[in-house]
């Protein structure tokens, strides 16, 4: 009728289980790569919707466990 579209207007976004280990690290990744190849910031530490800056030890979350970043990114913070 609008002439919109859109998810809010098309339906809901799909997902898929994530069963495979190798599929989740880069998953992983392209997350926090996404914005910065999309041209929305230019560094990933600037994307407020990330959970970046806590993989990398400059904000503290109880949200990421930082265990598996350590065990998985050899580049994390200790």
């Amino acid at each position: 009728m609008y002439a919109r579209t859109g998810t809010l207007f098309e339906g809901r976004f799909r997902s898929i289980a994530v069963q495979d280990y190798w599929y989740l690290l880069r998953l992983c990744r392209h997350i926090h790569r996404n914005p910065v190849e999309a041209r929305l910031v230019r560094d990933r530490a600037n994307w407020a919707f990330s959970n970046y800056r806590e993989w990398v030890g400059e904000r503290k979350s109880n949200l990421v466990d930082m265990e598996f970043v350590h065990e998985n990114f050899t580049d994390a913070p200790n």
